[in-house]
């Protein structure tokens, strides 16, 4: 699963994260979900910025062949 994308636990956040906009679509959960967006991306660029301190050159080639959080798209 990894090769389709990096941060497959912080995908599926997110994806509860729109699920539960999606049951109950209000401003507060719209706000609640950029606000999870962020902090997700944030902790994503962190991870990467580490793997990259440990792993170097293999870690670079892994992330230009893989997607970040949906394979394929992004």
């Amino acid at each position: 699963m990894y090769r389709l994308a990096i941060f497959l636990i912080l995908s599926f956040l997110l994806l509860a994260g729109v699920g539960a906009l999606l049951k109950h679509v209000t401003l507060p959960a719209i706000l609640l979900l950029l606000a999870l967006s962020v902090f997700v991306f944030a902790a994503a660029r962190i991870e990467e910025k580490e793997n990259l301190q440990r792993f170097g050159t293999a870690y670079r080639r892994y992330m230009q062949a893989t997607k970040m959080f949906i394979p394929f798209l992004f």
